[in-house]
């Protein structure tokens, strides 16, 4: 699985995020940085909830709660 983008208008710290991946960039790690405070964890713990929980059903009730107010745009 490949991430090809990252779309975050609007979550806890993080305000109109925007990175694309390209597909066969190499190599295929992508350093994130910034100062401390500058929502590098949130970033990550977002994808990372993202990827793994919308996959289970148990999970979902969480996802929803961690989600509440965020608006998925088209």
């Amino acid at each position: 699985m490949h991430l090809l983008r990252v779309q975050v208008p609007d979550f806890r710290g993080l305000k109109n995020i925007d990175i694309t991946f390209e597909k066969d960039f190499v190599p295929s790690i992508f350093p994130l940085g910034s100062q401390n405070g500058g929502g590098k964890s949130t970033l990550l713990q977002l994808i990372f909830v993202l990827l793994h929980c919308s996959v289970d059903e148990k999970k979902k009730p969480f996802l929803e709660n961690l989600l509440e107010g965020f608006k998925i745009l088209d």
